[in-house]
């Protein structure tokens, strides 16, 4: 499992070489802000389904994902390139018999390949989606390695050398995420 990490990870960081050596016109960096992550969304339906069976949650949630990366066009409407994003989950709970309280905070990074689909092109309006995936790794005393993943199902942006965007997706980035992508 781990040499698959190390593999996937080696190739994003090949993806994000080729891609910064073959930059065009056409390439952009962006940074945003997202909510509802994965991350938060898993955590609270396993609490829903688990809290009767372990400890008792009282308190759970996370600070919102913070994200940057950078693209580069293959084609007119298809973009590639890379992203990170970086959330602090926290999650607290109380023993039933014991009541003893235990707190976890846990820092995850997210280092993911992506690839974006402009299929509405007007004037300075954009209509897109985008699907992103590689590996998150959460900083927690186990040093936890796993799949990261996050899709845009529809997103907007307006501009064309500074574009501020808002997407609606499932994953690392949030349901809901807006940020600013400027040219370069």
């Amino acid at each position: 499992m781990k040499s698959r990490m190390k593999s996937a990870l080696i190739c994003l960081i090949f993806l994000g070489l080729y891609t910064a050596a073959n930059a065009q016109s056409k390439s952009h960096i962006y940074g945003g802000y997202g909510t509802g992550t994965a991350v938060q969304l898993f955590g609270d339906i396993a609490d829903a389904f688990f809290s009767e069976l372990t400890d008792d949650p009282t308190d759970s949630g996370s600070s919102g994902v913070f994200f940057a990366g950078y693209r580069t066009h293959v084609s007119e409407r298809f973009e590639v390139g890379g992203l990170v994003t970086f959330e602090n989950y926290r999650s607290e709970s109380e023993n039933r018999t014991t009541h003893e309280t235990s707190k976890e905070h846990i820092p995850i990074l997210g280092i993911m390949a992506e690839g974006k689909y402009n299929y509405l092109m007007k004037n300075k309006w954009r209509l897109y989606s985008a699907g992103m995936a590689g590996v998150g790794i959460g900083t927690s005393g186990e040093g936890n390695v796993g799949f990261a993943f996050h899709v845009d199902a529809i997103g907007f942006s307006y501009g064309n050398k500074v574009s501020p965007f808002l997407n609606l997706g499932l994953g690392f980035k949030g349901l809901v995420n807006v940020g600013v992508q400027i040219g370069l």
